[in-house]
């Protein structure tokens, strides 16, 4: 347990010395490159693609629990 308290305090005295590993800019400078690629990425139109249907065999059957809960007929 003596130890452990050595270890701590050697590495808050380090800290002290050295400074925090990060700086409160750093994190404001990912903040803000995070929030400008969110605006960007929501304002710039993104390309309408066509996509192949993924149903394993082709077009599902007229009476799949997916096409019955659909309909309001």
């Amino acid at each position: 347990m003596e130890t452990i308290d050595g270890a701590v305090i050697d590495a808050l005295a380090y800290q002290r010395r050295h400074g925090a590993p990060l700086s409160g800019a750093v994190f404001g400078i990912a903040a803000g490159v995070a929030l400008s690629v969110g605006l960007l990425g929501s304002v710039i139109p993104a390309r309408e693609t066509r996509v192949a249907s993924i149903a394993p065999f082709g077009a599902p059957p007229a009476l799949a629990p997916s096409t019955l809960l659909g309909t309001s007929e």
